[in-house]
């Protein structure tokens, strides 16, 4: 018998900032598989009090940690609270605007800036962006 899938529970309804302190369901996007950064986050979220469903999207990943991979964010199993990007701060504006399409309301950069070509500060603050 298919296995269905378990509808995500009801998104927190208000602000960004509701989203981004009060997520039901994460998207971890990017980081290597066996990354310990990206182990470590997901490890802390299981532990945190609220534990919200996670799914990871990795497009060469098939588990990150115990969790399966899809490829893309339009491949997602639920539409994400919150956004975790584990990816290069270059891709983060394209990777914001994929976010956003898929129902994200709030997101987190994980990296660091880059010294002094790439993407400015500036472009990711587009409030079409998220």
């Amino acid at each position: 018998m298919p296995r269905t899938k378990r509808a995500a529970p009801a998104a927190p309804v208000g602000s960004a900032l509701d989203a981004l302190f009060s997520f039901r369901t994460v998207a971890v996007v990017g980081g290597a598989p066996d990354s310990y950064w990206t182990l470590r986050l997901l490890e802390n979220l299981a532990l945190g009090r609220a534990r919200p469903r996670v799914f990871t999207v990795h497009p060469r990943g098939r588990r990150v940690g115990s969790l399966p991979c899809v490829a893309s964010l339009d491949a997602a199993p639920f539409p994400p609270d919150l956004v975790v990007l584990v990816a290069p701060y270059a891709q983060a504006q394209g990777l914001l605007a994929q976010a956003s399409a898929a129902g994200a309301r709030a997101a987190i950069v994980v990296d660091d800036p880059p010294s002094g070509d790439g993407v400015p500060v500036e472009d990711l603050r587009d409030p079409t962006v998220l």
